[in-house]
């Protein structure tokens, strides 16, 4: 048998994608688990009614001034979010602002728990968060 270490989920893209045969498109491994951290960081923390564990503590302090105070607070919500993803181990957080365009940038490094590395970029402002690219 396989090791299925990172599981297997639907392919969520704006709902379930699907195959030109009509079947649910499927993913695993480390595709998987990068779904599993995006969702985990673009769900505002508490959003589930069955884990308010579950999600970004970024959302609370959107609208709060952007200061170098906030950006460690931001940096810290997102270790804490990522934290209760056990298939992987943070490696870094990094949040840097642009205080004139009231925006900031992220960037997260992660090892996945069978080894190998992914980073995630996105950028925060007042309506919310975006990720830029991964891989």
């Amino acid at each position: 048998m396989e090791d299925d270490w990172a599981g297997t989920d639907f392919l969520l893209t704006d709902d379930l994608s699907t195959s030109n045969q009509g079947d649910y498109v499927l993913i695993a491994d480390t595709d998987n688990v990068d779904q599993a951290v995006i969702r985990r960081i673009m769900t505002p923390l508490g959003s589930l009614f069955y884990d308010d564990t579950y999600g970004n503590g970024v959302y609370d302090i959107l609208s709060d001034p952007m200061t170098p105070a906030w950006a460690a607070d931001a940096q810290q919500k997102m270790q804490d979010c990522l934290s209760y993803e056990v298939r992987i181990q943070v490696i870094s957080v990094h949040v840097v602002l642009l205080n004139e365009q009231r925006k900031a940038f992220f960037s997260i490094i992660y090892q996945y728990a069978n080894g190998g590395t992914n980073t995630l970029q996105g950028g925060i402002t007042d309506a919310g968060l975006s990720i830029q690219n991964g891989g």
